[in-house]
């Protein structure tokens, strides 16, 4: 059955439908209200696109601009299955970054002229983006990227973390960040005070990525097969797709990329894909991946820690930080691990019954039995069972200052695509705890781009003598690399790099730290043996 597109709905179950419209414009009045937070004192989301516990249904628009004013979130799928969203631009009327041109770098300050997309505001040092709808007065105290791009090719060029504003906030941060000062300058451009770093050359673009995270283009919870075709996000406020604890997901040409319709160089705030605890496939073909501000990709599992084991209920801290989402990873039927303390070492398995959010921070799982061995506090707890199948056909990742990450025990498959960005395999146990241990990829047919397109193998967590590896099964064939150092490991085992060339005929070198086997025929391969008794990255 067929009916005519209209963006906010209604929706029925069993229908496909149909646009026709160029464009489609929703406003914060048309919107509808979604607690995507299981927090407190996060306010819902307007959205525009709101499919809740919806089967065997598709929306195409035609090839049209879904065109949203406001803060508003474009596409939420919650308890979703069989969903298909095709042919359809994604824009917002203001970015939720701005950028600028470099006129002068002083050393001490940098002069831009802003995109007249971008409007802003300087207001007792601070910088305040601005818009019909909303204002931002919290730069002076919110750690930002500021990253540069060169003008004409749309290549990275370097980034810093800052804040803009006289009061300097630096409580509790785990990382440095440099502090501007912003002032009106002549012919109305604007002045950033400060340390500039040296990649902000004049003629390039800058983009200050100002905005919260809470929002994305697509955002899916709980959903199963659900496909996006022909889908084009110009400049997505937050994530682009983001799956928390999904089953089967398709991406076919769903494209980051710039044109005439872009506002800008930087299509996204934050991250390309990412996906939390998701299980299934996860297939992407002929997709584009460019002007991120983060991560044009990061796949992963996600560590909980141990709170308190009492006969078969765990009670585990979350660890997804309140400012991107929050729900648990955890869902009845799901096999979780429970580590020694935080190490590669799996102590315990158990399947869950139950998954019950407690308050705002921690979850109770009732499991299939006691715990079996007296688990130490703050231990990780780990979703075995979200571990997804990754399959990359003739995709293309480039044109940004971030990289790659891929962790899951799933199957990955990479293939025939282009690569311009460090590719990393990591696992962190002390601040983001994105989990788990890749255990059978291959890389065939792919073009590395760039001397910083490596693959990089550093997870965080910590080596046992039962459990001394942590990725494992990691096959490189017949690509090609610029770099001559294409890949660096530590803590893996089972590495095979045969058949890969490097573009102007320069010897490759694998540096391998405190790993297993690894077979590369016509390399050379520098072993390293190091104490790893910290949670400091490799």
């Amino acid at each position: 059955m067929k009916r005519q597109l209209n963006p906010t709905g209604p929706w029925e179950d069993g229908v496909e439908y149909v646009g026709s419209r160029t464009e489609y414009h929703v406003r914060p009045q048309d919107a509808t209200p979604y607690d995507i937070h299981t927090y407190k004192g996060l306010a819902p989301v307007d959205t525009a696109v709101l499919l809740k516990g919806r089967k065997d249904l598709a929306l195409d628009f035609g090839g049209g601009t879904l065109m949203l004013h406001g803060k508003l979130q474009a596409f939420v799928l919650e308890g979703c299955e069989n969903i298909v969203i095709k042919n359809v631009a994604v824009l917002n009327d203001r970015a939720a970054f701005t950028e600028g041109t470099v006129v002068e770098n002083g050393g001490d300050f940098l002069t831009l002229r802003l995109n007249p997309h971008h409007p802003c505001r300087v207001e007792d040092g601070r910088l305040i983006p601005t818009s019909e709808y909303w204002e931002n007065d919290t730069l002076d105290s919110t750690v930002m990227f500021l990253q540069c791009f060169d003008a004409a090719t749309r290549e990275g060029c370097g980034l810093q973390l800052c804040m803009i504003g006289k009061v300097v906030h630096r409580e509790n941060l785990p990382f440095s960040f440099e502090q501007y000062v912003a002032e009106e300058a002549e012919g109305g451009l604007l002045r950033l005070r400060g340390n500039a770093a040296e990649c902000f050359r004049p003629g390039r673009v800058v983009a200050i990525g100002h905005e919260r995270r809470h929002l994305s283009t697509f955002f899916l919870r709980n959903c199963r097969n659900v496909r996006l075709e022909n889908v084009r996000i110009l400049n997505g406020p937050g994530m682009g797709v983001m799956p928390i604890h999904c089953r089967d997901l398709y991406l076919d040409r769903v494209k980051f990329t710039h044109d005439g319709k872009s506002q800008g160089i930087v299509t996204n705030l934050a991250d390309g894909l990412h996906t939390f605890a998701c299980g299934g496939d996860l297939v992407m073909t002929e997709c584009v991946f460019e002007g991120m501000i983060d991560d044009a990709l990061n796949v992963h599992g996600q560590f909980d820690l141990l709170e308190k084991a009492e006969g078969d209920r765990l009670t585990v801290r979350q660890t997804i930080k309140k400012e991107t989402t929050a729900v648990t990873i955890f869902g009845a039927g799901d096999r979780i691990g429970v580590h020694r303390g935080r190490t590669t070492e799996v102590e315990a398995e158990y399947t869950v019954r139950e998954a019950r959010i407690i308050d705002d921070d921690f979850v109770e799982l009732t499991l299939d039995r006691p715990a079996v061995v007296p688990h130490e506090v703050g231990s990780l707890v780990e979703n075995l069972s979200a571990q997804v199948d990754l399959t990359m056909r003739n995709c293309a990742f480039r044109k940004a200052n971030t990289h790659l990450r891929i962790q899951t025990a799933g199957k990955v498959r990479i293939e025939d695509c282009e690569i311009g960005l460090p590719l990393w395999l990591t696992g962190d146990a002390s601040f983001w705890f994105e989990s788990s241990g890749v255990r059978d990829m291959a890389v065939r047919g792919t073009a590395f781009t760039t001397e910083a397109a490596t693959i990089l193998v550093n997870p965080q967590v910590l080596p046992t003598e039962k459990e001394p590896y942590y990725h494992r099964n990691i096959r490189v064939e017949g690509c090609s690399f610029q770099s001559g150092c294409p890949l660096t490991a530590s803590l893996a085992d089972n590495i095979v790099f045969v058949g890969n060339t490097q573009t102007d005929g320069r010897p490759m070198t694998l540096k391998l730290t405190n790993c297993g086997e690894a077979t590369a025929p016509g390399c050379v391969i520098e072993r390293h043996t190091e104490r790893k008794d910290s949670l400091d990255m490799n």
